[in-house]
């Protein structure tokens, strides 16, 4: 199963735990990490806040990418049969 990884940005800590609360709802695969201020010293007084995590896709979801979906049916207009005059 293939997995990336993944790294939440936000100026804010409540920014950060919004999305990555978000993004667990919507990705059953998502495993992430509470956020946590940033600790280069090159940054220091601009910190972001950060969650890492890591995305699992799992093979039942693939496979449904996979499918080929059906092409939409066109339905054409008939003439209407009767009887001429």
């Amino acid at each position: 199963m293939p997995t990336w990884k993944i790294r939440i940005t936000a100026d804010t800590e409540e920014d950060a735990e919004t999305l990555r609360q978000s993004l667990i709802t919507l990705l059953p695969g998502l495993t992430c990490r509470k956020a946590r201020a940033g600790s280069n010293p090159k940054y220091e007084g601009q910190q972001k806040y950060l969650a890492y995590g890591e995305i699992t896709i799992t093979t039942d979801a693939l496979r449904m990418c996979a499918e080929p979906t059906r092409p939409a049916r066109t339905v054409k207009a008939s003439a209407k049969r009767g009887k001429k005059p």
